[in-house]
């Protein structure tokens, strides 16, 4: 663009960039000088850049805009222009990072279904949900649903019409055969996990220890390889361990007389 004088333009007119106001400078009113406005930015009083900016061509048409406030208001940096929805993109040099007011944002996104985390240092993150024993977690759209995946309070209920069956933690066992269903405790738990057993069948059940395991009812204890035997067809009883793989207590009252070997 042509030289423009600052007498030649209007109170509150805009300067482009490109325009080259010439003017006098005060103190020397003989000289003209030429100013650049701006060329890359806008610099600071020693020469350094204070920001720069670029433009996205002839065609551009959004932009950013800085909206000043009144007192106990907070200043606004907006998106504007022709576009009815306008992002506003940050994007940090090589592996920088973004730091919005203290915290640290991470550089990349997570997989679907996780979450945002903090460290506690002003570091965030991302962290996945990890379904425990009994538990199931279902993400639907932007719901993510954390439910007991076993009836009865978090157990998984098994009916067992055969006449044996190994147990695993944390599982209801039902026993439903005209004969003896001998169930076997799991050879490996954690002090809290849990078992219980319900009579259907008229055959009843028999809950069989491993080698080292032992069942404690009251005050008595099954031997090393002992047992529990139901009496009647319909007796119940639920039990926790309380050593790692190899002590159970009765949690609470049976149901029923209960045979212990």
């Amino acid at each position: 663009m042509a030289d423009v004088k600052f007498s030649e333009f209007d109170v509150g007119g805009e300067m482009q960039v490109g325009d080259t106001p010439v003017g006098l400078r005060t103190g020397q009113p003989t000289k003209n000088f030429q100013f650049d406005f701006p060329g890359a930015g806008i610099k600071d009083s020693s020469g350094n850049y204070l920001f720069e900016y670029a433009t996205a061509g002839a065609l551009a048409v959004n932009h950013l805009k800085l909206v000043s406030a009144l007192t106990t208001n907070a200043p606004i940096l907006t998106a504007a222009g022709t576009d009815t929805d306008i992002d506003i993109a940050i994007t940090p040099k090589g592996t920088g990072g973004l730091v919005l007011d203290g915290l640290r944002w991470p550089t990349s996104d997570g997989t679907p279904n996780t979450l945002m985390y903090t460290n506690g240092s002003g570091i965030l993150g991302f962290s996945t949900l990890i379904a425990g024993t009994n538990i199931s977690i279902n993400n639907i759209g932007t719901s993510i649903t954390i439910s007991a995946s076993g009836s009865g309070g978090g157990f998984s209920w098994n009916v067992v019409t055969g006449i044996s069956q190994n147990m695993a933690v944390n599982n209801g066992y039902i026993a439903n055969n005209a004969s003896l269903v001998t169930l076997n405790l799991p050879p490996t738990s954690n002090v809290g996990d849990a078992l219980s057993v319900i009579g259907k069948g008229a055959g009843g059940w028999l809950i069989q220890c491993g080698f080292g395991q032992t069942i404690v009812l009251g005050s008595s204890t099954t031997s090393s390889a002992g047992s529990l035997s139901s009496t009647n067809r319909n007796d119940a009883l639920y039990i926790i361990c309380t050593v790692a793989n190899s002590e159970w207590h009765i949690g609470s009252a049976p149901q029923g007389n209960i045979t212990v070997s």
